[in-house]
């Protein structure tokens, strides 16, 4: 039985890949680490994030006069590979024909696609994590104009993202509206013909622009409208406290504090209340003296809606790791087999046996990821 498997593994594996290519986004527009050693669920892999540094003038004379180098600080972000997924069927010895003739099957294709999907989602997850916000908080606006795209390129500026490689990912709902701008399917703005007839984005201002089907909505009620939050804390502090309020915002909640300049997403929530404290990022800003912000002693708080979770970021916001999983035992009636995609990074791995008269298969992945680096992405508010 392993023999006359053997022969048809290598295409259930080439075509499965290709299945797997044409369902995802994320995972190639992400910062991918990878390595050919295999792993198990509850390893770990460090990625490294380096320290801030400034331009100093040169000073020169006795070593003794010169000015000490600046300290060196790099951190890192412990991505523990906790994700391991699998999806298993089973197939007639008709489907097995059916493969050989060139073509998975449609039950085999699915199961792909449920990885594929699940590691979308996961990556598209972590909107919830950015502060950055392209729109008006608690308004339906979508994309009306070249102007919503140009203001989440501004935003992104202004949080200090580098240039290149910068990517849009929208919903459903957001290519519709987007395809309905004038710049984007039109020939006059640089569209090639190519393009319009398939009514692909193409890159533009920056970006490029890819729809995933994946993309969700964000629904955050209009938030408890009665919490206040203090502002005793000094400058660059992390966490705010409620003043007043019965109830609390949740983790990934993205608010706007009166008096402050820019939007802080709630990292952790501590109490309930009116004693609830809140994690946030980014840090209090410093007012013109170096100490806490001038404000008054209290100021109420401005959430989102209902949107759709499109996305603009580059690359390096956060990392996708994936291993391939040890290649297991074999023998008694089993195949298992690994394949690596070089583009996304991706590693599956097949394992067959039989069972009951038909052929059972079971694809798994192991994949970690992370949010490295808040400020190089903002959610941008699209219709719901």
């Amino acid at each position: 039985m392993a023999n006359a498997l053997d022969i048809i593994v290598p295409q259930i594996l080439a075509q499965g890949l290709a299945v797997l290519r044409e369902n995802i986004v994320m995972p190639f527009l992400v910062n991918r680490g990878y390595s050919s050693e295999a792993a198990q669920r509850g390893d770990t892999v460090t990625i490294p994030v380096p320290s801030a540094m400034t331009a100093e003038d040169v000073t020169s004379g006795l070593i003794k006069d010169m000015v000490a180098p600046q300290d060196v600080t790099p951190s890192s972000v412990t991505i523990p590979m906790d994700n391991w997924k699998k999806a298993d069927f089973a197939m007639t010895d008709k489907d097995l024909v059916e493969i050989q003739e060139g073509y998975l099957p449609l039950q085999a294709e699915s199961a792909v696609k449920a990885l594929a999907n699940k590691v979308d989602q996961d990556l598209l997850g972590m909107i919830t994590g950015l502060y950055g916000f392209s729109g008006t908080l608690g308004v339906d606006e979508g994309f009306k104009t070249i102007a919503d795209v140009v203001n989440a390129r501004k935003v992104l500026n202004e949080q200090l993202a580098p240039m290149d490689p910068r990517y849009l990912v929208v919903g459903p709902q957001g290519e519709a509206e987007m395809l309905s701008i004038q710049a984007f399917h039109d020939a006059s703005f640089g569209v090639g013909g190519e393009a319009i007839l398939e009514g692909r984005l193409t890159r533009r201002l920056g970006f490029g622009i890819a729809m995933d089907q994946n993309v969700g909505t964000i629904t955050q009620a209009a938030g408890p409208v009665d919490v206040t939050v203090n502002f005793d804390e000094s400058a660059s502090s992390k966490t705010v406290s409620a003043a007043a309020g019965s109830s609390e915002f949740a983790v990934g909640a993205l608010v706007d504090i009166a008096t402050i300049s820019g939007n802080f997403v709630i990292t952790s929530v501590t109490g309930t209340g009116g004693s609830a404290v809140y994690g946030i990022e980014p840090a209090l800003p410093a007012g013109a003296s170096g100490g806490p912000v001038a404000m008054t002693d209290a100021a109420g708080v401005t959430t989102g809606e209902a949107y759709e979770a499109n996305m603009a970021f580059h690359r390096d916001f956060a990392a996708f790791v994936t291993r391939p999983l040890a290649a297991g035992a074999e023998g008694l009636g089993t195949v298992v087999r690994s394949i690596s995609d070089p583009e996304s990074r991706l590693t599956l791995r097949l394992e067959i046996s039989r069972e009951n008269k038909q052929t059972r298969w079971c694809w798994d992945i192991l994949y970690g990821f992370a949010l490295i680096r808040r400020e190089l992405g903002c959610r941008v508010g699209g219709t719901a």
